[in-house]
């Protein structure tokens, strides 16, 4: 399933949520039950936090996610890229670079994506040729 992107967007993936967020995925959807299909969505894979308030909510989010045990970030062959979440703004892109989401930017639409994940779903080819 895609998710829409808005222009300020925290995206998290759930199955770190299940590994390292006390309570899995249940309890962070849970925690955004008020905003769910207004500026909260998720799908099996993501959950997207939209319309933050710029820079200070950011950090807000990243303190307390790092807090409750998800990895922000994590350095790949001398880069800093996304681990279990990441962000973005119309104005400035990723906050990281992403190897796990998938964007169409023609419709502002993201996926989860990961070249194991998607080996051999037959969508691979719609989604990501």
């Amino acid at each position: 399933m895609v998710l829409k992107l808005s222009n300020l967007d925290y995206i998290i993936r759930l199955d770190a949520a299940d590994e390292r967020f006390p309570g899995g995925r249940e309890a962070l959807i849970e925690e955004h039950r008020d905003r769910i299909g207004r500026t909260a969505f998720f799908d099996y894979d993501l959950i997207n936090l939209q319309s933050l308030s710029g820079v200070p909510g950011i950090r807000l989010l990243d303190n307390y996610y790092e807090e409750k045990g998800l990895r922000l970030t994590e350095i790949v062959r001398g880069v800093r890229v996304a681990k279990d979440r990441v962000y973005t703004s119309g104005q400035t892109g990723w906050s990281e670079p992403c190897d796990w989401l998938g964007v169409n930017e023609w419709d502002l639409t993201c996926w989860f994506w990961k070249e194991d994940y998607w080996e051999n779903n037959p969508l691979r080819d719609y989604y990501h040729p």
